[in-house]
């Protein structure tokens, strides 16, 4: 049973760790304008997000069953590091995702046209 903990406990710790890889000053800087996102960037965000999350999909299930730190450790880093590669290629700066991502969280609107998008792009 507690083996089982230590597990559950790693998952836990590589979901929060992969996370926040794009919440760098999230706080501290406003949402951009809803009008200031163009169709363009709103179909670049959601080919990255898509991309993002099924990044942290294979990571969780990556981590499940391995009971080294340092082994979750080098998963999360990895991760991280595809993610961060995954937004630039698709052609946003990590601040633009940033900036994106938090517009989409104050506002509805947004965050409903970029899931019309996603659901586009199947």
């Amino acid at each position: 049973m507690t083996r089982h903990r230590w597990g559950i406990s790693i998952v836990l710790c590589a979901a929060l760790a992969a996370a926040p890889v794009f919440a760098t000053e999230r706080s501290r800087a406003a949402p951009p304008d809803t009008e200031e996102i163009t169709r363009g960037e709103i179909e670049t965000y959601a080919r990255a997000t898509s991309l993002v999350r099924s990044i942290r999909s294979e990571l969780a299930s990556r981590v499940q069953g391995v009971n080294n730190p340092q082994q979750v450790a080098m998963l999360v880093e990895a991760a991280n590091s595809a993610m961060v590669w995954v937004v630039e290629e698709e052609g946003l700066s990590l601040e633009r995702y940033n900036e994106i991502s938090r517009a989409a969280r104050a506002n509805p609107e947004l965050r409903s046209r970029i899931f019309e998008v996603m659901g586009e792009q199947r």
